[in-house]
Protein backbone atom coordinates (compact mmCIF):
# COMPACT_ATOMS: atom_id res chain seq x y z
CA UNK A 1 0.00 0.00 0.00
CA UNK A 2 1.52 3.29 -1.13
CA UNK A 3 1.15 6.40 1.07
CA UNK A 4 -1.93 7.84 -0.65
CA UNK A 5 -3.77 4.52 -0.30
CA UNK A 6 -2.80 4.56 3.21
CA UNK A 7 -3.83 8.15 4.10
CA UNK A 8 -7.39 7.49 1.82
CA UNK A 9 -8.03 4.51 4.34
CA UNK A 10 -7.08 6.22 7.12
CA UNK A 11 -9.93 9.04 5.89
CA UNK A 12 -12.20 6.64 5.11
CA UNK A 13 -12.21 4.57 8.43
CA UNK A 14 -12.80 8.33 9.95
CA UNK A 15 -15.44 8.80 7.63
CA UNK A 16 -17.31 4.92 8.73
CA UNK A 17 -17.11 5.78 12.52
CA UNK A 18 -17.42 9.98 12.61
CA UNK A 19 -19.47 10.94 9.47
CA UNK A 20 -23.00 10.43 9.57
CA UNK A 21 -24.70 7.93 6.99
CA UNK A 22 -27.24 8.81 4.35
CA UNK A 23 -29.85 8.11 6.38
CA UNK A 24 -28.64 9.88 9.62
CA UNK A 25 -27.12 13.15 10.05
CA UNK A 26 -26.96 13.61 13.78
CA UNK A 27 -24.13 12.37 16.31
CA UNK A 28 -25.42 12.64 19.88
CA UNK A 29 -23.67 15.21 21.74
CA UNK A 30 -22.26 14.73 25.42
CA UNK A 31 -24.99 11.50 26.29
CA UNK A 32 -28.03 14.00 26.11
CA UNK A 33 -30.58 14.55 23.23
CA UNK A 34 -28.62 17.16 21.83
CA UNK A 35 -26.60 16.30 18.62
CA UNK A 36 -24.38 17.65 15.70
CA UNK A 37 -22.09 16.42 12.50
CA UNK A 38 -18.87 16.07 13.47
CA UNK A 39 -16.34 18.44 11.32
CA UNK A 40 -13.06 17.25 10.06
CA UNK A 41 -10.09 19.89 9.56
CA UNK A 42 -6.73 19.48 8.57
CA UNK A 43 -4.16 20.68 11.09
CA UNK A 44 -0.29 19.94 10.43
CA UNK A 45 1.13 18.56 7.53
CA UNK A 46 5.25 17.79 8.29
CA UNK A 47 7.33 16.19 5.21
CA UNK A 48 8.81 12.93 6.91
CA UNK A 49 12.06 11.43 6.45
CA UNK A 50 12.18 9.52 2.82
CA UNK A 51 11.32 5.99 3.06
CA UNK A 52 8.98 6.18 6.07
CA UNK A 53 5.99 5.20 6.71
CA UNK A 54 3.09 7.94 6.17
CA UNK A 55 1.28 8.86 9.11
CA UNK A 56 -2.05 10.53 10.67
CA UNK A 57 -3.56 11.09 13.37
CA UNK A 58 -6.88 12.45 14.59
CA UNK A 59 -7.16 14.93 17.49
CA UNK A 60 -9.59 17.17 19.37
CA UNK A 61 -12.81 16.67 20.60
CA UNK A 62 -16.74 15.61 19.39
CA UNK A 63 -18.03 17.60 17.00
CA UNK A 64 -14.26 18.92 15.71
CA UNK A 65 -11.81 16.25 14.75
CA UNK A 66 -8.02 17.79 13.44
CA UNK A 67 -6.58 15.09 11.35
CA UNK A 68 -2.43 15.32 11.17
CA UNK A 69 -0.58 14.27 8.65
CA UNK A 70 2.92 13.46 8.01
CA UNK A 71 3.95 12.62 4.44
CA UNK A 72 7.53 11.33 3.70
CA UNK A 73 9.32 12.84 1.33
CA UNK A 74 9.69 11.45 -2.16
CA UNK A 75 13.12 11.04 -4.25
CA UNK A 76 14.88 13.59 -5.64
CA UNK A 77 13.32 13.66 -9.51
CA UNK A 78 15.76 14.26 -12.79
CA UNK A 79 17.10 17.49 -13.36
CA UNK A 80 14.54 19.44 -16.10
CA UNK A 81 15.94 21.42 -19.12
CA UNK A 82 17.74 24.65 -18.58
CA UNK A 83 15.62 27.57 -18.34
CA UNK A 84 15.72 30.38 -21.54
CA UNK A 85 18.45 33.51 -20.86
CA UNK A 86 16.94 35.79 -18.41
CA UNK A 87 16.72 40.08 -18.83
CA UNK A 88 19.76 41.43 -18.21
CA UNK A 89 20.04 43.20 -14.96
CA UNK A 90 20.41 46.85 -14.15
CA UNK A 91 24.18 48.28 -14.28
CA UNK A 92 26.17 48.05 -10.82
CA UNK A 93 27.68 50.80 -9.22
CA UNK A 94 30.85 52.47 -10.41
CA UNK A 95 34.00 50.87 -8.73
CA UNK A 96 36.56 52.39 -6.89
CA UNK A 97 39.67 54.84 -8.82
CA UNK A 98 42.36 52.78 -9.78
CA UNK A 99 46.10 53.71 -8.34
CA UNK A 100 48.01 55.09 -10.47
CA UNK A 101 50.27 53.65 -12.89
CA UNK A 102 53.87 53.97 -13.80
CA UNK A 103 55.57 57.01 -15.72
CA UNK A 104 55.49 56.22 -19.30
CA UNK A 105 58.94 56.94 -21.27
CA UNK A 106 59.80 60.54 -22.51
CA UNK A 107 59.94 61.30 -25.95
CA UNK A 108 63.25 62.56 -27.37
CA UNK A 109 63.13 65.36 -29.82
Amino acid sequence: MNNVERARCIIENFNKCYRPQPCCCIVPVNGGGGSVTPTLQIGTVTTGDPGTMAAASITGTSPNFILNLTIPQGPTGPIGPTGPQGITGPTGPIGPEGVTGPTGPTANH
